[in-house]
């Protein structure tokens, strides 16, 4: 499922957020491509068990200037949305990404060094956004 957050009155997505089975190096390559034709600096791929923060270091006009800034076990960053029965992994993803909108102090990881790798992008680019599929 991929998910675009945008601040209001703004057409850019301040976070695109794509939910896959598993990562390995070319869906990384694609969600880059992805957040680079959308002109997206900050993007997520989560997968149950990892979850990689990417941002655009703004090197290059192009992809390439897009890398993998962290990579996090899933269960860590998602701790305080506590799983519903029979809740897909989508809708698990969602609603952390609704609260990270909304109060974004609620939704970090209680791990400071999980934590720190949200404040930097993440946060402001999460906080006051609006969630669509």
């Amino acid at each position: 499922m991929r998910y675009v957050l945008r601040h209001p009155d703004d057409t850019r997505p301040s976070l695109l957020v794509q939910t896959i089975s598993a990562i390995d190096d070319a869906a990384i390559e694609r969600f880059k491509a992805e957040m680079y034709g959308v002109r997206c600096a900050n993007g997520i791929v989560f997968a149950p068990d990892e979850c990689v923060i990417l941002r655009d270091s703004f090197s290059s006009m192009d992809a390439a200037s897009i890398h993998v800034e962290s990579r996090l076990p899933t269960a860590k960053v998602l701790e305080s949305i506590a799983p519903r029965a029979s809740e897909a992994f989508d809708a698990r993803v969602e609603r952390w990404l609704r609260r990270m909108s909304e109060s974004w102090q609620s939704a970090i990881p209680a791990d400071a060094a999980v934590a720190s790798e949200f404040f930097q992008d993440i946060v402001p680019a999460a906080s006051g956004s609006l969630l669509s599929t």
